[in-house]
């Protein structure tokens, strides 16, 4: 059957569906519940005006137009609430055949029940047209006016059109997403699909519905067939409105997790992706949605009926929108679905304050939030921003709400609460779609609907006589679910290197390591030893090391909503830093996760990343010129180290305050370097007593010098930090801040303080960011010169590289694109030498099942980063530095984190899961320009009387494996006519540069 002729067939049966003719409409008297497209709430519009023209909303006013177009019709709609339709962004329309049928199936009985591929044989086209047009008109009439339809009835060619026909004729907006899979009892594979998707697609006859057409494809990882790669072309080729999959990992197994659809390069173009559920949602794939812009669907009553539940959505939801998934089983509209996921994440987060015996202070979702993921959020994860919200020239997609005269709204007076605590779906007097009514006056305002109605019934009664005696099946995926969970407590520890003391347990020997600057080496070893993942013991506590890719991606990623937490550090979280350092608190708590917003927001995201180069490339500039000009700096590692901080400190100083740090002897460096190393020593295992036997804590005040220290520091810190904020809000009053935009003054100048909680507290976390970003970044520095001292021949190598790509001029960030060698170089620095070598550690909050091994809930887990550079089978002698290795890897440092293939991934140094350093794309700048800048201007020589190969443990650093100030390394300029450029360069940046305070003033 051609498309043309099955939409004739369609309209003869049911004849006008698509709803009361469209003419201008003018709404008086209203609530209005608006949105202006710069304000991220809505805007309550009392006794308003709202003007449809054709499809669209032409003007929301507080007084009646003074013009109206002709034959606009008036409707009264005095103490009525007017809002926008709500947005369904995960649905199966054609499944409606079924209801109350599943009331109580696990989502492995759905599978081998009700899924697609059990349905196949037994739905003619017929069924499939009746179910998802009833369905459709059911959510129309609860206010759904747009829906995401994944659509798997596409078992033929047949049972595709019958479905689209069914959604044309509905009126509903419907992104209606062509289902791509094999159905084995049909003998129906992709490959036949395919020709049917293009017809449909060239047909061109959907140009005047409410219907686009998208793809939904389920195959896309872990192990994807060759097909995969013809369905991700197609989406490109015809540009589809909508591309969507169930995205379900865990003991599921059906994965579709953003990095594997970003491995088919969807993420990136103009399409929207909507993974739904998200079920096990890694912390990569997290960052992937965040980053690319794309969402999720959470289906809140599905996701609880059939038990994948929500792991990970209450920390994503603001990369998402709602969905009903499977309609027949439970409620059809979005209204509940937001109320259900409302209370859900109130729940979620008073449970956990409850749990350590705190009374909740504030309440963590607002019904404006839950009101927007049902509106205006499927809008924006449809990239169709003129749906899901009223506005001029959104899409007259309007629900009307009788709050005159319904008891359910008697006495209301804010309108969103009013329908997301307290209306029903029986309180929707219309409902309109691109500007035509679908229910008018409580009815849904379709012509033979008694003729829909009793088709459905008689089709319904046949599938529901077949499924009588359709018994449940024995599915080899209930089973191995189940046998999974029936022996997850029995499983073993993993191995633990053997201790003969009862109270310390490895204690003593990991500080001997320490004391010696070799526990990096002695945690190498027992991984050797012990193999992918070992525990020992300190005191009371187990810490777990985890030593091998896989079990990074398997315990880390995959696992990240149970491996996120941040173990109990007294001294440096509690006591140093008041709970407030984004890398230390638990990714639980509010603080991490506002901070951890503004940071990606206020400082860290690609666009701010490369708005920090101007500030970059003056102080490496300027660090060129003071060592070219005074060789003693160079000549001292000291003077050297120092002249490194300085140009680190003051280029984040920079980018976060608007001050800098113009000399190299400032107090400024000593001190906030002191108090970052602090906080770091305070958090390897056995640093402080007081966090291995925590009954220390308990002591009285004067016993315990420790947190007498902290505090204090913290005061000095947390006054220090309200110095610089005071400094810059006087700039900016005096109309004397510099020009250029800095983290602190986006937090100043944003009504909201870019969500956090105080102008100090985000005056505390920019100290915090110069200390991370500062410190890191000072460490990769003396580790590439360490790497560039032992191994001359690199060294060469990189310059000639560079004078090739350059010449005479100074490299600049975008050079670097074309010196992939660089590239190679910055990555085994990073593999080579990793900053934090162990890991700052996690905690489990429930059991991690890793091959045959248990992790206990409560564990320290450290991603071993040491171990696994060190790891011979993945990096081929590990021990010397071999650019090579990533020869043809051109990925940025988030790219290859993204990576779904964990083992193309070219180094841990930034971590992995949730808590991945948010600096990769500040990282990558800061350390090419380094490098690059460094290699052209100097040459990097062995202070006199030293040879090589050189010893790293004779001039260890406080950071295990990194190098220390006593490494012996010399930087001269490379010639007089590097000289001059180096003057004239540096002079021209300080002529063209702002003025700016210092950070030491």
């Amino acid at each position: 059957m051609r498309f043309e002729q099955a939409l004739y067939v369609a309209a003869s049966l049911v004849g006008n569906v698509a709803g009361v003719a469209a003419s201008n409409k003018l709404f008086s008297g209203a609530t209005i519940i608006a949105w202006d497209e710069s304000e991220p709430e809505p805007r309550v519009i009392r006794d308003g005006y709202l003007l449809v023209e054709g499809d669209r909303i032409a003007s929301i006013t507080t007084s009646k137009p003074s013009r109206l177009p002709r034959n606009t019709e008036v409707i009264d709609a005095t103490d009525q609430i007017i809002s926008p339709g709500f947005i369904d962004t995960h649905r199966h329309g054609w499944q409606t055949a079924f209801k109350t049928l599943g009331s109580n199936t696990t989502l492995a009985q759905y599978f081998g029940r009700y899924g697609e591929f059990a349905a196949a044989p037994h739905f003619n086209a017929e069924d499939v047209y009746w179910g998802q047009l009833a369905g459709l008109l059911e959510a129309l009439n609860a206010g759904v006016t747009t829906s995401l339809d994944h659509a798997h009835h596409t078992w033929s060619n047949e049972t595709a059109y019958a479905g689209l026909n069914a959604s044309v004729e509905s009126g509903a907006r419907v992104f209606w997403a062509y289902a791509f899979h094999d159905v084995p009892a049909l003998n129906y594979a992709v490959k036949d699909q395919i020709p049917n998707f293009v017809d449909i697609a060239e047909s061109g006859l959907l140009q005047d519905s409410n219907v686009e057409i998208g793809i939904a494809y389920d195959s896309f990882g872990p192990n994807p067939p060759d097909v995969a790669k013809e369905v991700a072309n197609l989406a490109r080729e015809f540009n589809v409105s909508v591309v969507t999959t169930h995205s379900l990992a865990g003991p599921f197994g059906v994965s579709n997790l953003p990095e594997d659809v970003h491995s088919f390069d969807l993420l990136n173009t103009s399409i929207p992706v909507i993974f739904s559920h998200g079920s096990f949602l890694t912390a990569t794939g997290a960052n992937l949605l965040r980053q690319t812009n794309q969402y999720l669907s959470i289906t809140p009553e599905s996701e609880m009926h059939y038990g994948h539940t929500h792991p990970h959505s209450y920390y994503i939801q603001d990369q998402a929108a709602l969905g009903v998934d499977t309609h027949f089983t439970y409620s059809t509209d979005i209204l509940t679905q937001a109320r259900i996921w409302l209370q859900s994440v109130r729940y979620f987060f008073f449970d956990k304050v409850l749990s350590g015996w705190e009374v909740p202070k504030n309440n963590p979702m607002s019904v404006v939030q839950a009101f927007s993921l049902a509106t205006r959020a499927g809008g924006l994860a449809l990239r169709r921003p003129e749906l899901g919200v009223i506005r001029e020239g959104a899409k007259a997609d309007l629900i009307v709400w009788n709050a005159a005269e319904s008891p359910s709204l008697l006495g209301w007076t804010d309108p969103i609460a009013a329908i997301m605590l307290h209306a029903s779906v029986g309180d929707i007097l219309h409902v309109m779609v691109n500007g035509d009514f679908v229910k008018r006056d409580r009815k849904l305002a379709i012509a033979n609907y008694s003729t829909i109605r009793r088709s459905f019934l008689e089709s319904a009664r046949r599938i529901k006589n077949i499924y009588r005696d359709f018994d449940y099946p024995s599915l080899k995926v209930q089973k191995a679910i189940s046998r999974r969970w029936a022996t997850k407590g029995l499983l073993p520890l993993p191995p633990s290197p053997p201790t003969t003391n009862i109270i310390a347990g490895h204690l003593p020997t990991v500080l001997k390591a320490a004391k010696e600057h070799r526990q990096h080496l002695l945690f190498q070893k027992w991984a050797e030893e012990y193999g992918e993942v070992f525990f020992v013991k300190f005191g009371t506590f187990q810490e777990y090391f985890i030593n091998s890719d896989q079990a990074v991606r398997a315990i880390f990623d995959k696992a990240a909503a149970q491996t996120s937490e941040r173990p109990r550090w007294i001294v440096s979280n509690e006591q140093i830093c008041n709970r407030l350092n984004l890398l230390l608190v638990s990714s639980s708590e509010k603080a991490w996760k506002s901070q951890r917003k503004a940071t990606t927001f206020g400082l860290t995201n690609l666009n701010l990343a490369d708005a920090g180069l101007p500030f970059l490339h003056f102080e490496t500039l300027k660090f060129l010129n003071d060592i070219a000009q005074d060789p003693n700096k160079g000549a001292d590692p000291q003077s050297l180290w120092s002249s490194i901080g300085r140009y680190t400190y003051s280029t984040f100083s920079s980018q976060i305050f608007g001050l800098d740090v113009p000399e190299d002897n400032s107090p400024v460096i000593d001190y906030i370097f002191e108090t970052g190393l602090a906080q770091i020593l305070g958090i390897l295992p056995g640093y402080y007593l007081v966090d291995t036997f925590n009954i220390l804590d308990k002591l009285p005040l004067f016993l315990k010098p420790w947190e007498r220290n902290a505090k204090a520091r913290h005061k000095r810190d947390y006054e220090w930090c309200c110095d610089k904020l005071k400094r810059i809000k006087s700039q900016i009053d005096a109309g004397e801040a510099p020009p250029y935009m800095t983290f602190m003054r986006r937090v100043i100048e944003d009504p909201n303080h870019l969500g956090l909680d105080s102008l100090e507290d985000a005056s505390y976390l920019g100290m915090m960011l110069i200390i991370g970003a500062s410190d890191t970044s000072r460490i990769s520095t003396w580790s590439f010169l360490e790497a560039m001292l032992t191994f001359p021949d690199v060294c060469n190598k990189a310059r000639k590289v560079i004078d090739s790509a350059v010449g005479d001029r100074v490299p600049v960030f975008e050079d670097l694109d074309s010196m992939p060698y660089i590239r190679q170089v910055m990555k085994e620095s990073w593999r080579w030498r990793p900053p934090v070598a162990l890991g700052h550690p996690h905690t489990t909050t429930r059991d991690i099942i890793y091959k045959d091994y248990r992790i206990p809930k409560g564990a320290r887990i450290h991603l071993n980063a040491w171990a696994i550079h060190r790891d011979s089978t993945r990096y081929r002698d590990p021990e010397n530095f071999i650019p090579e290795r990533f020869e043809g890897d051109t990925r940025s440092s988030q790219e290859s984190a993204a990576s779904p293939d964990v083992s193309k991934r070219d180094h841990f140094a930034f971590g992995a899961g949730r808590r991945i350093c948010p600096g990769y794309h500040i990282a990558d700048r800061s350390f090419a320009v380094s490098v690059m800048r460094i290699l052209w201007a100097f040459d990097i020589n062995l202070k006199p009387g030293t040879k090589l190969p050189l010893d790293p443990q004779s001039f260890p650093g406080d950071m295990p494996g990194n190098p220390g100030l006593e490494m012996p390394v010399v930087l001269t300029v490379r010639s007089p006519e590097r000289l001059e450029t180096i003057q004239k360069e540096f002079e021209a940046a300080m002529r063209n540069r702002e003025s700016m305070e210092p950070l030491a003033g």
